[in-house]
């Protein structure tokens, strides 16, 4: 127990290709994994934590644009590690996370 040091929290499917008119997939629509599962890990860690001194992202794209993402955000004495993917092809989706 204790104060956390670090934290990380995973979202994870496989391509949304179930949605209507495959507008998942269609990044002008839906803004990709970023705005589809990260979000909400993201605002997780906001309201664990509070707003973060520094945050920083990286997507990767695959289908339509931001199918990986990874956000750091940083405060002070501990850091979060956030991960949305959409390339578990095969996959059903997982939601997770872990604070130490």
């Amino acid at each position: 127990y204790g104060k956390p040091v670090s934290a990380v929290f995973r979202r994870m499917s496989g391509p949304p290709v179930w949605g209507w008119d495959n507008w998942f997939m269609d990044h002008s629509r839906s803004k990709g994994c970023l705005l589809d599962m990260h979000i909400h890990d993201i605002d997780m860690a906001r309201f664990l934590f509070g707003e973060p001194n520094a945050v920083t992202c990286t997507t990767k794209d695959l289908y339509s644009g931001d199918d990986i993402v990874f956000s750091r955000l940083m405060y002070d004495g501990i850091d979060v590690l956030a991960i949305g993917d959409w390339a578990q092809e095969g996959t059903g989706f997982t939601a997770d996370y872990i604070i130490a």
